[in-house]
């Protein structure tokens, strides 16, 4: 398999860590001591992540604009037009609708109205997911150009996790409130072609871990009678314990990386550690070593 074609294109606001520290304290009810140290941890945290911008959105009627900008971005990098594409798969977590997938909007928007579609729901897991599946279907000639689209826009106004992921009781709330706080609106778009030789893929997914990483819909406590989430925040859509996926990753990563033949002795300490950290640095998006 192929990949020929990538393209990236952020919203339209870039919001400095100073902004963020300022909206953080301006949604936060706190007293004068614990607004300082909650200040200090979260500079702290911000200058360790490396991360200086992170876009969010403040114009949603520009949100098709930037899909289909990203898109077709990527297809001129890959030399194919809309109409090449016999597949797309959207790999967002922010989605536009349950029923029937967010897939069928983003076909819609570009005006790809007869080309196959469907969503691969796994979280950060989407993309390598669709990856592995547009390499089986292009093996099989059931596809012969597949896009996979990821469309982001969870931290705008009327998004799913501002201004709750903002609002913080102190410093401790920073270990599930931080990770949310480092996200950012945009659209990335992959063209996937036939050729090449076949990609090894090696990522794991465990469900009692789930509680580390977890964006629950409405009433979703129905399915989640067995965790007991007494210790975690209930008022915020989206808690991520980045200390504890760490902790757990320390002791996954050796074996998937040997798992896919490369010697776990040659990754740098430090590129394992920030390998869910935003590669972003001076405002611009940038590649990163793995």
């Amino acid at each position: 398999m192929r990949l020929t074609g990538l393209a990236f294109r952020p919203s339209d606001e870039p919001v400095s860590n100073d902004a963020l520290i300022d909206a953080v304290l301006a949604h936060s009810v706190l007293d004068q001591h614990t607004a300082g140290r909650t200040a200090r941890t979260l500079r702290r945290l911000l200058d360790y992540s490396g991360a200086q911008h992170r876009w969010w959105t403040r114009t949603p009627n520009d949100i098709g604009q930037l899909i289909t900008t990203a898109l077709d971005a990527a297809l001129v990098r890959s030399g194919k037009r809309r109409d090449d594409v016999d597949l797309l798969i959207s790999t967002s977590v922010d989605r536009s609708v349950l029923e029937p997938a967010h897939a069928y909007n983003l076909t819609a928007l570009a005006g790809m109205f007869r080309c196959p579609c469907f969503d691969v729901t796994d979280g950060c897991n989407a993309w390598l997911r669709a990856a592995r599946l547009a390499q089986a279907l292009l093996r099989s000639q059931e596809a012969t150009c597949v896009a996979v689209v990821s469309s982001e826009f969870t931290m705008m106004p009327t998004g799913s996790f501002l201004p709750s992921v903002l609002r913080l009781d102190g410093p401790a709330a920073l270990r599930t409130s931080f990770p949310p706080m480092t996200l950012g609106d945009g659209v990335a778009a992959t063209i996937f072609e036939a050729g090449g030789s076949d990609w090894r893929f090696a990522f794991a997914s465990r469900s009692n871990l789930v509680e580390l990483c977890y964006a629950p819909l409405p009433e979703s406590g129905r399915y989640r009678s067995t965790v007991d989430r007494r210790s975690w925040r209930t008022d915020i859509p989206f808690v991520v314990d980045g200390a504890g996926l760490f902790a757990e990753a320390t002791h996954a990563i050796p074996k998937l990386l040997a798992d896919a033949g490369i010697d776990p002795g040659s990754v740098r300490r430090r590129d394992r550690a920030r390998c869910h950290e935003p590669a972003v640095a001076d405002g611009r998006a940038r590649p990163r070593r793995t």
